[in-house]
């Protein structure tokens, strides 16, 4: 992570209070925004004795409960983090798919008929 405390988005931000700061007692996150890497006045920033420091891809994937093995090397610098920043959280959409799934196939299981299954046809 990088030092960004005394840059002027970090200034301005703490100004306005747009600035989101997570910390080691934090319990929760704020949504990451696709324009992160643009290091805006609205980042989402980790303060650290007393430090205000720039996440990287790592922490920003880990907060989204991306996968380690989810990869984004194929892209350039800047387009992972706006691929994480556009994202939902990982463990919450997994679930939600796979309780979809579920009710889609219990739908399907529901019509079958075993009138349909004739052979004299």
């Amino acid at each position: 992570m990088r030092v960004i405390t005394n840059t002027s988005s970090v200034q301005k931000g703490l100004a306005d209070g747009r600035l989101r700061i997570i910390n080691e007692q934090s319990t929760y996150s704020n949504s990451l925004l696709k324009s992160q890497n643009r290091q805006a006045k609205d980042s989402l920033v980790v303060e650290y004795n007393g430090e205000i420091l720039f996440p990287n891809e790592e922490l920003l994937k880990e907060l989204m409960g991306i996968p380690e093995s989810f990869t984004l090397d194929a892209n350039n610098k800047e387009i992972p983090t706006e691929i994480v920043g556009q994202s939902v959280d990982y463990p919450f959409y997994k679930m939600l798919m796979e309780q979809v799934k579920i009710h889609i196939t219990e739908f399907i299981e529901s019509t079958k008929s075993p009138h349909l299954i004739d052979s004299s046809f």
